[in-house]
């Protein structure tokens, strides 16, 4: 999928192992700034690597947002268990859309959240 906003053209993708430092990088922002992540300090380099495979364990879909001109990841969304895997809610994901901070409101959250529902 393909998103033009502001005269950047983003990449909807699947993310890969790859991907981790930049989706980390963003997330941390987040961490340190924002308190939507309920965590108060720096998560180990692993945090992401962990829920992405988890997500993709379970078939559920972690997408990122790539700039087309540098290849820079912009934000991400993510599907994950919610609670964890207790069984009453099997059937319920939580979901996660960031953007780094530069790139704000272009857009990306919306389309993000449509590609989530749809896969």
């Amino acid at each position: 999928m393909r998103l033009v906003r502001a005269g950047m053209v983003l990449r909807i993708r699947d993310a890969v192992k790859s991907d981790i430092p930049q989706i980390l990088a963003i997330y941390k922002h987040y961490v340190a700034n924002i308190v939507i992540t309920f965590l108060t300090k720096d998560p180990a380099d692993a945090h992401i690597s962990n829920r992405l495979t988890a997500s993709q364990e379970r078939g559920l879909p972690y997408l990122v947002a790539e700039d087309s001109s540098n290849s820079q990841i912009v934000g991400y969304a993510s599907a994950s268990a919610f609670r964890g895997f207790m069984l009453g809610y099997g059937h319920t994901v939580e979901m996660t859309v960031l953007v780094h901070p530069e790139h704000t409101n272009r857009g990306f959250v919306s389309f993000s959240m449509r590609e989530l529902i749809q896969r």
